[in-house]
C-alpha cells in the first residue's frame, strides 16, 4: 500500500550502539519525514566517523543521506523522491573505517 496524506507518519531508526568508550553509546539516528520523502541523518557521538541513512524506494532504489556538519548541532536531510514513489525502508548507519560500515535496524519507513 503507498503511503498517503491520510495515512502517512515520520519514522525514526536508531543506528547502532558502538560508540563511546564501551562501545554501548548511540551513534547516529536517521528518519524519513513529508509524507515519506525526506530522509534526515544525525550524527550523534563526536568520534570522526560520519553518520548516514540508507533508505529505499518503494520502486527498489536504494541511497544514502549523511549528515555532513559531524555531531555539530543540526542534523542532514534531503528530499529523496516524490510521494508517488515514498521512501519504504530506511537504516541508520556510521562509517566504520573502509570498507566497514555499522548500522542498526532495516526498518520499514
Amino acid at each position: 500500500m503507498l503511503q498517503t496524506a491520510a495515512n502517512a507518519h515520520d519514522v525514526t531508526a536508531n543506528g547502532p550502539y558502538d560508540c563511546g568508550p564501551f562501545h554501548l553509546t548511540l551513534c547516529s539516528r536517521g528518519g524519513v519525514t513529508r509524507i515519506h520523502t525526506e530522509v534526515t541523518a544525525c550524527d550523534l557521538y563526536a568520534d570522526g566517523r560520519g553518520a548516514f541513512t540508507l533508505y529505499w524506494l518503494y520502486n527498489g532504489f536504494q541511497g544514502r543521506v549523511r549528515d555532513g556538519n559531524g555531531s555539530a548541532s543540526g542534523c542532514g536531510d534531503s528530499i529523496v523522491t516524490g510521494t508517488d514513489n515514498p521512501v519504504w525502508y530506511i537504516q541508520s548507519c556510521i562509517d566504520g573505517g573502509s570498507p566497514a560500515i555499522y548500522c542498526g535496524a532495516k526498518i520499514p519507513a
